[in-house]
C-alpha cells in the first residue's frame, strides 16, 4: 500500500541503469533543473541501450551459427536476421522488454547446445541463470524454459538436466522473494495482467471462429502477420520440414518448432496477437526469434549438404526465391525501424464490407486486415483520412 510501481517488469530498467549512469557522467540526463523531465534525452539513452543489447544478441547468434556453419555462412545468416526480422524493427528499438529477454534467452540456448569444454556443469548452471533473467524480463519466454528442459532431457545427460533444474529453481526462489519485497506478491503484477489471469482463457475457444482468424491474423494479416513482415521465416520452416531427414540435429528442430507453435497458440488464445498500441508488425513473435535462428542454422546446413545434388534449375530457383524473401524482409523491417510514418500508423481506410456483419466486425480488429493501407507501407501509399462530419445543410464545416 502506498507504493508507486512500474506496471511492467522492473528488470530491464535495472539492467539499463549502467547505461544511464554512463550518459549522466557525460552530461546527458533526462532530468532537468527543478525535477523537470526531458523525454528526448531519455529516448536517446534508451535507443543506445537497445542498439547495444541487440548488437550483443547478434554476437550470440553468430556464435550459435558457428556450431554448424562455416564463418562466412554464419556471418551471412546473422546479417539476414539483423536486417530482416524483429531484431531490426523491434529489439533495437527502445520501447520493449523483448530486447533483454531475447539476449538472455539466446545466451541460454547457446550454453545448453554448446557447453564449454570440460565445464559442462558450469555452462548449464549459467544457462539456468540466463533463462531466469530472460523470464523476469519477459514472462512470454516461458516456452523457451520448457524447450531447454526438453533438449536436456532428450540428451539423457541427467547430471546436466538436474543442474539446470536446481539452479533454475534457486533463481526462481530468489526472484519470488524479491517480488514479495517489492510487489507483495510472488510475481510482479505484470505477470498476472494477461487475459489468462483474468479468466478469459477458454479451452472451448478451439471451436470458435476467432481461433482461426486469430491464427491467420498472427501469421498472414497485412497488419500483424509474421510471414508478411518477415517472409524469410516461411522459407526457414519450409526448408526444415522439406529436409527433415537430412537435418544434423532433429531434436533441436523438433523442440524449436514446438516452442514456436506453443507461442502462437498462447498468443491466439489470450487474444494478444495484435500487440497493442505502438506495435510494429509481428512484435509478439520477437520472443521466439532465437528459435527461428536455430532452425535457420539447421536449414542452411542441410541445404549446403544437398547443394551438389540439386539440378541447376532448382539451384537458381532457390537463389531467386531466397533473394526476394531476404530483400522484402529487410525492406519491411528497416521501414519499421526508421520510418516515423510506420510508428504513427493508423488504418484510416474503411474496412471492406465483407469484414463487417451488422454492428460487430466479422473479423476482430478489422484494421489489421486491410491491404489498402498496411503498416509497412505507411507513408508510401495514399489513404482515406477521416473526413469531418457534414453539416445539416449538406455543407462541410
Amino acid at each position: 500500500a502506498g507504493k508507486l510501481l512500474h506496471h511492467f517488469s522492473p528488470l530491464p530498467a535495472i539492467l539499463d541503469a549502467p547505461v544511464f549512469a554512463t550518459y549522466e557522467r557525460l552530461g546527458v540526463t533526462p532530468e532537468r533543473a527543478g525535477g523537470r523531465w526531458e523525454f528526448r534525452d531519455e529516448l536517446r539513452i534508451m535507443r543506445f541501450s537497445a542498439a547495444l543489447v541487440s548488437a550483443l544478441l547478434c554476437v550470440v547468434l553468430y556464435a550459435t551459427a558457428r556450431i554448424r556453419l562455416a564463418p562466412l555462412s554464419a556471418l551471412g545468416l546473422s546479417v539476414v536476421f539483423i536486417v530482416g526480422t524483429q531484431i531490426m524493427s523491434t529489439l533495437s528499438r527502445p520501447y520493449w522488454s523483448h530486447t533483454w529477454g531475447s539476449l538472455f534467452a539466446a545466451l541460454a540456448i547457446l550454453l545448453v547446445i554448446r557447453p564449454w569444454r570440460r565445464m559442462e556443469t558450469l555452462s548449464v548452471a549459467l544457462a539456468a541463470v540466463s533463462i531466469s533473467l530472460a523470464f523476469y524480463c519477459r514472462p512470454q519466454v516461458a516456452g523457451t524454459v520448457v524447450g531447454l528442459v526438453a533438449i536436456l532431457a532428450f540428451s539423457r545427460n541427467w547430471r546436466r538436466l538436474s543442474t539446470f533444474v536446481i539452479v533454475g529453481s534457486v533463481c526462481a526462489g530468489l526472484g519470488a522473494l524479491l517480488s514479495v519485497a517489492i510487489y507483495d506478491s510472488w510475481l510482479p503484477s505484470y505477470f498476472f495482467s494477461s487475459q489468462v489471469a483474468r479468466g478469459r482463457f477458454d479451452a472451448g475457444s478451439l471451436n470458435q471462429y476467432r481461433y482461426v482468424t486469430g491464427t491467420l491474423g498472427a501469421l498472414v494479416s497485412p497488419g500483424r502477420g509474421l510471414f508478411i513482415y518477415s517472409p524469410i521465416y516461411l522459407w526457414i520452416v519450409y526448408q526444415v520440414i522439406r529436409g527433415w531427414r537430412s537435418l544434423s540435429n532433429r531434436t533441436w528442430a523438433m523442440v524449436g518448432l514446438a516452442v514456436i507453435a506453443g507461442h502462437l497458440w498462447l498468443l491466439v488464445h489470450t487474444g494478444v496477437w495484435p500487440g497493442g498500441r505502438g506495435t510494429y508488425g509481428a512484435r509478439q513473435f520477437a520472443d521466439v526469434v532465437v528459435w527461428f535462428f536455430l532452425l535457420s542454422v539447421l536449414a542452411v546446413e542441410a541445404l549446403q549438404n544437398q547443394w551438389s545434388t540439386l539440378k541447376r534449375p532448382t539451384r537458381w530457383a532457390q537463389v531467386a526465391v531466397l533473394s526476394v524473401l531476404i530483400v522484402f524482409s529487410a525492406f519491411v523491417n528497416l521501414r519499421g525501424a526508421w520510418a516515423r510514418s510506420t510508428r504513427v500508423w493508423k488504418s484510416y481506410d474503411r474496412p471492406p464490407v465483407w469484414l463487417t456483419e451488422g454492428r460487430e466486425p466479422l473479423l476482430p480488429q478489422p484494421q489489421y486486415w486491410n491491404w489498402r493501407h498496411p503498416q509497412f507501407l505507411a507513408g508510401l501509399l495514399p489513404h482515406d483520412a477521416p473526413q469531418p462530419p457534414a453539416a445539416e445543410d449538406g455543407s462541410s464545416e
